[in-house]
């Protein structure tokens, strides 16, 4: 049976679209050529030389997709597309993000047996970072199937959305999880009502960071023992701090206090995670 490695609460049924602002070419059928690279309308990317990325006519809406795969450049491994949504207002309520994907293994990964594909969202109020959260993929995704993911955080008025693929880059160097995949109809819905009891039971399989608020110390109870790095940001989403987890303990140095958000890494950067905290002494 397959699974999906996803961070945050996944809605399967979803109601009519009634949101006004939308993820600009979300169904990527507007492409530029910008100094002879052709793009996607309204998306950056990262790579300069050797683009890891696409327009498909295999697609779900309209007459084309994204497809990212692996370049022949290192680095940087991964195909990264990002763009922005400034809201009308602020999110509200009850808003998800859906889209259709498609991932593969791509020569010569047999052996890993795994895929490298992501996408994140970051929410800003204000022009203050408030948090991200990410949806991946380990497994092969054999057809075009639609995932659906909760924005949760109402008072955003500004979203960042980022997608990764093609392959991740190892520790010790050179490119692992060599994939190819596609994305279509991504777009912000209205979706039912998820209870509070529901997303803790997600979060609580996952992991579970404490105390919160802390003094310092904060302790990491992980199931799966994943996570062995920690990176610390300031609201404006700027990295102040960085350290190794040992022992399921991090430490954040006396000199930061406030509220700060925790993001914990895996060894090999293929799983990200972000957590809000108040340190108080």
């Amino acid at each position: 049976m397959k699974t999906f490695t996803i961070a945050f609460a996944v809605i399967a049924i979803m109601l009519p679209n009634i949101i006004n602002t939308q993820v600009p070419n979300g169904s990527f059928e507007d492409w530029d050529v910008i100094n002879g690279v052709k793009k996607p309308v309204s998306w950056d990317f990262n790579q300069s030389l050797s683009l890891g990325f696409i327009k498909d006519t295999i697609s779900v809406e309209g007459d084309f997709s994204l497809k990212l795969f692996p370049t022949n450049s290192y680095p940087p491994c991964s195909s990264v597309l990002n763009t922005s949504i400034q809201l009308d207002s602020i999110l509200g309520e009850n808003k998800s993000l859906s889209f259709y994907a498609k991932s593969e293994l791509t020569p010569p990964n047999y052996e890993e047996e795994w895929v490298f594909f992501q996408v994140k969202v970051s929410f800003f109020e204000d022009g203050i970072f408030l948090d991200k959260i990410q949806w991946q993929t380990l497994e092969e995704i054999d057809t075009f199937t639609k995932f659906t993911v909760s924005l949760a955080y109402p008072e955003a008025d500004q979203l960042s959305i980022e997608i990764l693929g093609g392959a991740i880059e190892e520790v010790i160097g050179g490119c692992v999880g060599r994939s190819t995949s596609w994305i279509d109809d991504l777009k912000i819905e209205e979706s039912p009502i998820v209870s509070s009891n529901e997303i803790f039971k997600q979060e609580k399989d996952d992991y579970l960071l404490y105390p919160n608020p802390t003094t310092g110390k904060l302790y990491i109870k992980d199931e799966k023992n994943i996570y062995n790095k920690f990176r610390i940001l300031d609201l404006m989403g700027k990295l102040i701090h960085e350290g190794e987890i040992i022992n399921a303990q991090l430490e954040i140095p006396r000199t930061f206090i406030g509220t700060l958000f925790v993001e914990l890494i895996s060894a090999k950067n293929q799983f990200r995670t972000t957590r809000k905290v108040l340190v108080s002494r």
